[in-house]
């Protein structure tokens, strides 16, 4: 631990005062080279930062077939087919709107596939004749 050394002749001390001085630690001293101990960083990690940064705005473009792989870009859509039941029935509804499909794509065999997804679901429940019509439209995707 070091402490302030002061020179008796400059400041126009005793010696004795001198000698005081330089017995007894300064506290503000010490707080300052504490700080100066922790603040003590390798000269790369003040750079490495400031070299790094423009690479976090220069991100690689993604083909389209990665995007499509990671399901980026969504599936292309086909037409829309709307499904009907009177009765409530919800499935129904929704083979009533597959049947169309089937007679749209034109395809037989045991190998058909079809990919859909329901698009929307909607119907009229109640009134004087009681009605529980529900219509359900389906998106062909490719």
């Amino acid at each position: 631990m070091r402490t302030i050394a002061a020179d008796s002749r400059s400041e126009g001390t005793s010696f004795f005062a001198s000698r005081l001085r330089r017995a007894i630690p300064d506290p503000t001293l010490q707080l300052a080279r504490q700080k100066a101990t922790a603040m003590k960083l390798p000269r790369w990690t003040l750079v490495l930062p400031l070299l790094l940064a423009p690479l976090a705005f220069a991100a690689p473009e993604l083909t389209p077939a990665t995007q499509k792989a990671r399901g980026l870009v969504p599936a292309e859509t086909g037409p829309v087919f709307e499904g009907r039941s009177v009765d409530g029935d919800m499935q129904a509804a929704i083979d009533d709107a597959l049947h169309q499909m089937e007679q749209f794509t034109a395809q037989t065999g045991a190998d058909l596939q079809m990919r859909w997804e329901i698009e929307r679901i909607h119907g009229i429940r109640g009134g004087i004749v009681g009605s529980q019509e529900i219509r359900v439209q389906v998106r062909m995707l490719r």
